[in-house]
């Protein structure tokens, strides 16, 4: 929350109007991949939309490196690494999912 209310005014965001929820969080050693889903407050039926950010252990503190890219999230992202599909390991090539 502290990264996005510093970056509020830049973004053009009021975030005293908005909810942020964290849907899914993974640890990896000093680093921990996060998807926020943010919905304006009192809107019924959802809607908003998701950011994946990439968090950085400073102490006993989570601090934003930035946000992630990811096919879901269309609108870029500050040249930070993929995070691997859950369950594999760093560097392993990318799987398909075929139905």
């Amino acid at each position: 929350m502290d990264y996005l209310k510093e970056r509020a005014s830049t973004m053009g965001l009021n975030m005293g109007a908005m909810e942020a929820n964290v849907t899914s969080v993974s640890f990896e050693k000093d680093v921990a991949r996060a998807s926020v889903a943010f919905v304006v407050k009192g809107t019924p039926g959802g809607g908003g939309m998701s950011m994946d950010y990439v968090l950085d252990r400073k102490g006993d503190k989570w601090v934003v490196r930035g946000r992630q890219v990811s096919p879901s999230n269309a609108h870029g992202a500050e040249g930070l690494p993929e995070a691997p599909p859950q369950g594999m390991p760093p560097g392993h090539p990318p799987t398909e999912n075929k139905q």
